[in-house]
């Protein structure tokens, strides 16, 4: 079982490739991202990854989904071409942490909206969902992958 709890998330900005497409394909975006950091020898100061999903599956046809890749970086990081700057507002949010592959996080999200939203008496806020990647799939086996799905709330 998935336990959501409340808190306050802290401001974000982001370094970042705009996606448009299936959502699992975001991580070419990802690659992207880490990729034009790395080069510029910025990598090393860059937080999370952060993956800000901007249409709901289940209205928007999945070729015309729009997400965002992006790397959590200091204010006074230089942000140029390729990338894109990104801000993500503070406040309260519901946050659901999963431990396990990507591809288990679209039932989380059923969780989350189908379940806990209707029981707990929150709704969404204004703004987009987004998820805050707490290790590397690169470095961690899939079953180990830490993942907080992050709903700004009302």
């Amino acid at each position: 079982m998935h336990r959501v709890t409340i808190r306050t998330e802290p401001a974000r900005r982001l370094a970042a490739i705009h996606h448009q497409g299936a959502y699992p394909e975001i991580k070419s975006a990802f690659a992207l991202a880490a990729a034009t950091l790395e080069k510029w020898g910025d990598l090393g100061l860059a937080g999370p990854m952060v993956g800000v999903f901007l249409d709901n599956p289940d209205l928007v046809p999945e070729g015309a989904r729009r997400s965002v890749a992006g790397f959590v970086v200091p204010e006074d990081l230089p942000i140029q071409p390729p990338l894109d700057e990104m801000l993500l507002p503070g406040g309260r949010h519901a946050v659901l942490r999963h431990v396990g592959p990507y591809d288990a996080l679209a039932d989380c999200y059923r969780v989350l909206f189908d379940k806990w939203f209707p029981a707990s008496g929150e709704h969404p806020g204004r703004g987009d969902p987004f998820e805050v990647y707490l290790n590397s799939p690169m470095k961690t086996p899939a079953k180990d992958l830490v993942t907080e799905i992050c709903v700004p709330l009302a």
